[in-house]
């Protein structure tokens, strides 16, 4: 059919053509699928639909007429080249096909453990780092405790070794002076009988 001819190619090679029009495969589009399809563009075209798919929501039908939905098992080979994230931080990945002139979503069969990121406890996290901090207080102040105390024995000790050393005499403190004083009268005489 010369209607879907451009430069002698039909559809450009990337594509059936049926009644004069290009139906095109599913990476190109275009009268005579020439041009080729950013994903992302056509992954925010249909993530309505796939919003209210994965959420269950009941009004799909407003969004997405004549849109097919399969889902497909967790398969590690097969490459989905759109995702989208809800509100909770999950990851739902698929694909658009286009087949026999219908769109079909490609959805990934979603797994609660993979597609979502672990929920961190923030009680556990914050009782952690306080008795962290705590426990570092702690043994800071034992080692400083323990090391004064290790200290003051060698003093004490040395103290005692120091006062056995010692030999002083027996003296009387100069400062201190005798309450009994004597004196002497040079007039008086002493008589002996």
């Amino acid at each position: 059919n010369t209607l879907c001819q451009k430069d002698e190619k039909n559809c450009n090679n990337r594509g059936k053509c049926e009644c004069g029009k290009c139906f095109c495969n599913d990476e190109y589009e275009g009268k005579f699928c020439e041009e080729k399809i950013d994903m992302i563009p056509v992954c925010s075209r249909y993530i309505e639909c796939v919003d209210c798919y994965v959420l269950k929501l009941k009004n799909c039908s407003l969004f997405c007429n004549n849109i097919m939905y399969k889902v497909s098992p967790q398969n590690h080979g097969y490459k989905y080249n759109c995702q989208f994230k809800t509100p909770n931080n999950c990851k739902y990945y698929y694909n658009i096909l286009n087949e026999n002139k219908n769109i079909i979503l490609k959805v990934k069969e979603f797994q609660k453990d993979n597609d979502c990121p672990k929920q961190r406890n923030l009680y556990v996290i914050g009782f952690g780092i306080s008795g962290g901090i705590v426990a570092i207080g702690l043994i800071i102040a034992g080692t400083l405790y323990s090391l004064n105390l290790i200290y003051e024995r060698r003093n004490w000790i040395f103290f005692l070794n120091e006062k056995q050393r010692s030999s002083w005499a027996k003296d009387e403190n100069p400062l201190y002076k005798s309450k009994q004083s004597v004196y002497s009268n040079s007039g008086y005489r002493k008589i002996n009988f």
